[in-house]
């Protein structure tokens, strides 16, 4: 049945980009591998983190240990953090500093993803819809197969990292909510459109969701002491909140995609 689902999810990305694609996003993409490795006779989990400065250690500090760093200490998981501030689906990072690779959407930096990869996670992005400000895209639909809209984008991401490993397990995050953005309009009704898609997109192909904008929401509000736990800028949750809330949630997440 898996097998089954996995050919059904690989051949409605195929006939989607089959009419056209995007090569430049793609043309140092190749290979596939196994699903699970071995070293030293233990499974080893080879996980990507794909996601803006919320998984970005230059926003927090080089040496500042944030949620994927706690959950590698705790399993036998090696890490590749790609993930890059001022970036999302479409989005990218506009200060001159990032001009290199890494600053591009992530339908184009997944094709740094290693071929042996297994899990796969990707942050949803508020720079998405911040984006609408300066350079203004629609959203589309399902059957996109560009970078025009935001549907075309997450459709782009998804075949370009199938196209480097058909077995590696994808899952969504969808972003801690932007105290910045929630409290005044468009922008509130621009991030519910926003989680609105990326969960039907996952839905559609069958993508695990770990749904933050609403958790975190109800967490933040409930604690008894949110002095260490406030965002730090209106967008940006503190190190307190990597360690006591995104470690157990993603490390929850990551149990679940390996047992799919």
């Amino acid at each position: 049945m898996k097998n089954f689902k996995s050919l059904i999810k690989i051949l409605f990305i195929i006939i989607i980009f089959s009419l056209s694609m995007d090569s430049n996003a793609s043309d140092n993409v190749t290979g596939s591998s196994k699903v699970i490795v071995e070293r030293n006779d233990q499974v080893v989990v080879r996980w990507c983190i794909l996601g803006d400065s919320i998984s970005d250690h230059r926003k927090y500090g080089e040496t500042t240990p944030l949620y994927m760093d706690y959950i590698a200490a705790t399993k036998d998981v090696e890490t590749t953090n790609l993930a890059m501030m001022g970036t999302g689906f479409k989005s990218f990072a506009t200060d001159q500093v990032f001009t290199h690779y890494t600053s591009f959407p992530y339908y184009m930096r997944v094709a740094s993803m290693s071929e042996k990869t297994t899990l796969l996670t990707v942050f949803g992005s508020f720079n998405d819809v911040l984006m609408q400000d300066y350079a203004p895209y629609p959203y589309g639909t399902i059957f996109d197969n560009t970078n025009l809209t935001l549907y075309g984008c997450l459709n782009l991401f998804l075949y370009n990292a199938l196209k480097i490993n058909s077995s590696v397990k994808v899952g969504l995050v969808l972003p801690l909510p932007w105290a910045s953005l929630e409290e005044r309009e468009p922008y509130k009704t621009r991030c519910m459109e926003y989680v609105a898609i990326l969960k039907n997109w996952a839905l559609i192909h069958n993508i695990p969701i770990l749904d933050l904008y609403e958790d975190y929401q109800n967490w933040n509000y409930n604690i008894m002491d949110r002095s260490n736990y406030l965002d730090f800028d209106g967008a940006h949750v503190s190190t307190m909140v990597h360690l006591t809330y995104l470690t157990p949630k993603v490390n929850e997440f990551l149990e679940y995609m390996m047992n799919m």
